[in-house]
Parts: structure tokens; sequence; C-alpha cells
């Protein structure tokens, strides 16, 4: 049976990550915007992100841009990127490999994109 779903629908999701005002650097993938906070290497970074857009194969994609010129703040080992509000964590997405941190080094968060697929 074929299934069909409007590209706003999938934008209308892909638009409310695109309200997150606060990125951090975690060690380990928070369930909350406080564990956000609590594991974040870094003082709270803005992310910006790109225009919705078809996604790679199907589907709608948003990139989040690269953060460059964080200062790190705490030491440890990074493990994954959350997107929050002031109010809600948004989305957690893991780093590609583990990254060694160290108090006062200068992060550079590079860009990611989510992907919403098509249905099958």
């Amino acid at each position: 049976m074929a299934k069909t779903l409007a590209d706003s629908v999938l934008d209308a999701g892909l638009d409310v990550i695109a309200t997150s005002t606060e990125q951090y650097l975690c060690t380990s993938a928070p369930t909350d915007r406080a564990t956000a906070i609590s594991t974040s290497l870094i003082p709270v970074a803005t992310p910006g992100f790109q225009a919705v857009a078809d996604g790679t194969p199907n589907g709608r994609s948003l990139v989040c841009d690269a953060s460059n010129g964080n200062t790190a703040d705490d030491d440890g080992t990074a493990t994954h990127v959350a997107l929050c509000t002031g109010s809600a964590l948004l989305l957690v997405t893991s780093l590609a490999s583990n990254v060694a941190i160290t108090n006062g080094m200068q992060i550079n968060i590079g860009s990611f994109t989510t992907n919403f697929a098509d249905p099958v």
C-alpha cells in the first residue's frame, strides 16, 4: 500500500527544530534540557540553520550550521550535540567520533543535517 505525506507535514517538524536557540556539546546523550546544560563542555552557543530543503535521497532536511570559536569551560569527552529552546530539549545527535576536550580549548562544532524521510 503506497503512502504519501505532504512536504509541509515534514517541514513543520523541522521548523520546530529550527526554533532552537541553544546548542550544547555534551558528554552523554541528554534526555532533557537540564541534562544538556549540566553535561555541556561549552557555554551555550547559538545555533544557525539553513532553510528546510529536499532531503537526500528523499524526504526533507534541515542543516544546522557550524558553530565556530566556542571555548571549552570544562574537561571531558564530547559525544553528542543537543539543540534546545529556553525550555525544552528538541534534538540530540551523536558526534561522528568522541572528542577529548580540555578546559580553555577552542571548539568548532561542524554542521550537521537532520533528515525526515518520506514514508514507505
